[in-house]
């Protein structure tokens, strides 16, 4: 009878804690300025009901959430170079966005959706301009989710544009749907080294916080604060 070996496995006790869960939620402009290494879940809780209570939501959507952070690579083309090395690849630029489905068509939705676009003070309708100034980018999106533990996933991106304008659908028996794609810019030009997004994780057990932060050379650095000590990876 042959002994019973190490059985590899991505499963560990803190599994289930680190899954995230459902679709989430999408707020826009909300004030994340405060947010650091220490903020608790508590913290980030009083954050997002802030944002709630003040109906700066996207609300209802249908088919989840998607967040890409893309970096687009290029080869360096050097003779007699026959395998690819370190330093050969380099990073042009990241495209930062997030996407979704709207159900809801409400007027901050239209305003958010259309860049461009105002309410006319004398009919009411909603127009749009083919002028896009910086006063029409939102100061910021913000994704927060469930995570296993009952903690959170908060995903910022800053400085953004609806890059899908308002293409709505209308169905027979069904729902009016709208996509909605938004991209991150950067907000000036003394900040091109960094993304202009964050991650952050928020435990449910302890009073800690995790940022994530990507940068334009690919480095991504991981802070975790625990409660004795900060860990760097």
């Amino acid at each position: 009878m042959s002994a019973v070996g190490f059985r590899p496995s991505g499963l560990t006790p803190d599994t289930f804690k680190n899954i995230q869960t459902g679709a989430g939620a999408i707020y826009f402009n909300v004030d994340m300025t405060n947010v650091r290494i220490d903020t608790t879940w508590t913290e980030i809780q009083e954050i997002l009901k802030t944002a709630y209570e003040a109906n700066k939501m996207l609300g209802a959507t249908r088919g989840g959430c998607t967040f890409n952070a893309v970096p687009d690579m290029r080869q360096m083309e050097i003779d007699d170079l026959q395998f690819d090395i370190p330093g050969t690849t380099q990073i042009n630029r990241w495209e930062v966005t997030l996407g979704s489905t709207a159900l809801e068509i409400k007027k901050d939705n239209i305003l958010m959706m259309l860049p461009t676009s105002f309410q006319d003070p004398v009919t009411g309708a909603f127009r749009v301009s083919s002028v896009l100034t910086p006063e029409h980018y939102q100061k910021n999106v913000v994704w927060a989710g469930l995570k296993g533990d009952g903690g959170y996933q908060v995903i910022e991106l800053t400085t953004v544009l609806n890059l899908e304008g308002m293409a709505q659908t209308m169905a027979n028996q069904g729902e009016g749907t709208i996509p909605v794609n938004f991209r991150a810019h950067q907000a000036n030009l003394a900040d091109m080294q960094f993304g202009p997004f964050n991650i952050w994780l928020f435990d449910n057990e302890d009073a800690t916080a995790s940022a994530l932060t990507a940068n334009t050379a690919g480095i991504q650095t991981f802070e975790a604060a625990s409660k004795n000590k900060v860990n760097k990876i």
